[in-house]
């Protein structure tokens, strides 16, 4: 019995994942006529799924990248 109570305690503590740092944006517009109009385009994560508009996938885009090692 006692090693069965060691165990639960492990599956108790659970690890968050990282933030999705949404390096991976795709440019996806509603009406073809506003295609390459960055403004009206909704940028989408490639990764995660998250939905942005222009002005907050402008602050993902700008920021620097990690340096790989």
């Amino acid at each position: 019995m006692g090693f069965l109570s060691r165990t639960k305690e492990k599956e108790e503590e659970a690890i968050e994942p990282a933030p999705c740092p949404h390096t991976a944006l795709v440019q996806r517009w509603d009406l073809p006529e506003d295609m390459g109009n960055k403004e009206k385009a909704t940028y989408v994560c490639d990764t995660c799924g998250a939905r942005f508009n222009y002005e907050r996938a402008r602050e993902f885009m700008e920021r620097p990248s990690l340096p790989i090692s």
